[in-house]
């Protein structure tokens, strides 16, 4: 339940048949086709889903062992998750699991202040260089303005039409 997802749909279930394994499966009925139509959000609630459930295990001195997408014919089946060997949990998955309740969905503005330099630094090469992603911070401000207003006119899109209205008060 802690897993953040599109509009709090939460569109997984777990399924345990045995003491051994947990299988994680996308509740399709909760999707969202036209927030979300190409499923990339609620496949994205699911990992966060998953991965409380990883954290759970860690924080219990469990080693999961996750096979994904386990059964090619039943794609809704997105993983198994087996116990696996005793291993005191690290610090930082013990953070990791403390943090799972104090997340929350900020619906206000972001704050006016540039983040600090070291943070910047921290998750460039700490996060994005391990997972070979790259992060680009927009600095100047034309370009922030231009991107604010680009923000703007899609929320706008969105707000008018009422088939997503009805979708999300849904």
């Amino acid at each position: 339940m802690t897993a953040p997802s599109l509009l709090d749909t939460q569109p997984w279930r777990f399924v345990a048949d045995s003491d051994m394994e947990i299988e994680l499966h996308a509740d399709t009925g909760r999707g969202r086709p036209l927030a979300d139509p190409h499923g990339r959000e609620f496949v994205l609630g699911c990992g966060a889903a998953l991965f409380n459930m990883r954290l759970a295990m860690l924080h219990l001195g469990f080693r999961p062992v996750v096979h994904t997408f386990p059964d090619p014919r039943d794609p809704a089946h997105l993983a198994t998750v087996g116990w696996g060997a005793y291993a005191r949990p690290t610090d930082e998955e013990q953070r990791l699991y403390a943090a799972r309740g104090r997340r929350h969905t900020a619906h206000g503005p972001s704050l006016p202040e540039p983040l600090p330099p070291d943070l910047v630094d921290e998750m460039r090469e700490t996060h994005a260089s391990r997972r070979r992603e790259h992060l680009h911070v927009i600095a100047d401000v034309v370009q922030r303005r231009l991107l604010a207003e680009l923000v703007r006119v899609g929320e706008e899109a969105r707000r008018i039409d009422a088939w997503l209205a009805a979708e999300q008060a849904a």
